[in-house]
């Protein structure tokens, strides 16, 4: 039978694994291609990006400030620049004119949305270009403007590039992106989960401590709710590691346990 000890040293493991589980949902929504075109992406909601009205609009060669050429257009087939550059190798974005490479398929696109900032953000990732080379265009939803940018390289041959624009927004309807005063911030699960996480343990220091202070008459640091615990808890931390890790170490896990 396992010591109390143990046991709560379990409980904080596995109450820290799944807060860091959960933590990425937090920041952004992976957004699946949907289509034959890879230029269309959609979420568990429902609600994803349409660069289909992007189109062609960058697919001819524009100067960037590092020397070099660049051409964009994020749906399949549409580039032909070749024979690096054309519907049969299907890159995504070119980088020329005189020496051409390929900076990545349009079949790899790779979305992934940040609903939790305004304006929406989305990072567009391309990879499979020649020589390794890869691609992450940052996607800014912003009616008013329409524009796609170099913005770098870095690191060395990874071409970063961002698009602002109507199509960069989240939308319910693929053929109609929303009107930016209309965009929603929504709240993936993890942050659900984070905050009723926090708010939760604010609750329980706040009427803890008014409970040991008017209820029992406690005061400096023992008003602190169950403070052997909370003191005691970076020592549970560590021995539940220990106990994690203690297979990969060797010997019984128990037995490696029961040497802490």
């Amino acid at each position: 039978m396992q010591s109390p000890k143990t046991a709560v040293a379990r409980w904080v493991m596995a109450l820290l694994a799944c807060l860091f589980v959960l933590m990425p949902s937090a920041y952004g929504d992976a957004c699946t291609p949907v289509g034959a075109d890879y230029c269309v992406c959609e979420m568990g909601d429902g609600k994803g990006i349409d660069l289909r009205p992007v189109g062609s609009t960058w697919s001819g060669w524009f100067q960037a400030g590092d020397g070099m050429e660049y051409a964009w257009s994020p749906c399949r087939g549409t580039l032909d620049f070749g024979p690096e550059c054309t519907a049969d190798t299907g890159a995504a974005l070119c980088q020329g004119p005189t020496t051409r490479f390929s900076l990545g398929k349009v079949t790899s696109a790779s979305f992934d949305v940040a609903r939790t900032v305004t304006p929406t953000r989305t990072t567009l990732t391309y990879t499979g270009g020649d020589a390794e080379r890869k691609a992450v265009v940052t996607l800014v939803c912003m009616q008013e403007q329409n524009s796609f940018i170099f913005t770098g390289e870095e690191p060395a041959l990874n071409y970063q590039f961002t698009y602002t624009g109507p199509s960069a927004c989240i939308s319910s309807d693929p053929d109609k992106p929303e009107e930016h005063h209309d965009v929603t911030v929504s709240i993936s699960a993890g942050s659900v989960m984070l905050i009723i996480f926090f708010v939760g343990l604010a609750f329980y220091f706040v009427v803890g401590a008014l409970f040991m202070r008017f209820g029992r008459h406690a005061e400096g640091s023992e008003v602190v709710p169950n403070k052997s615990f909370w003191t005691g808890l970076p020592g549970l931390i560590k021995d539940g590691g220990l106990f994690l890790i203690s297979p990969c170490r060797g010997g019984g896990s128990e037995k490696a346990y029961e040497q802490l």
